[in-house]
């Protein structure tokens, strides 16, 4: 692998192999701690009664805001809005 930002690292021996190692289970570390954060976040939205999503109950001229969704020629997130 050649990194083009950076030509003088060769990737090919022993310590490129470490460096690119090293450097994946720090991109693993941050992908993990941001879905924890994210979890975080969803739960503490739930205790405070929050839901995500688009939710299909309110009434539009006397129909469930789901069934005008269904036909009219939108995406669902359009039917939403």
């Amino acid at each position: 692998m050649h990194v083009l930002a950076f030509p003088e690292i060769d990737t090919t021996g022993p310590f490129g192999t470490a460096l690119l190692t090293i450097l994946g289970a720090l991109a693993q570390m941050e992908r993990d701690v941001l879905a924890e954060r994210v979890q975080d976040g969803l739960a503490a939205a739930r205790a405070r009664g929050r839901t995500g999503g688009c939710g299909f109950v309110r009434l539009v001229a006397g129909f469930l805001q789901r069934s005008v969704a269904v036909l009219l020629p939108r995406s669902r997130r359009t039917g939403c809005r």
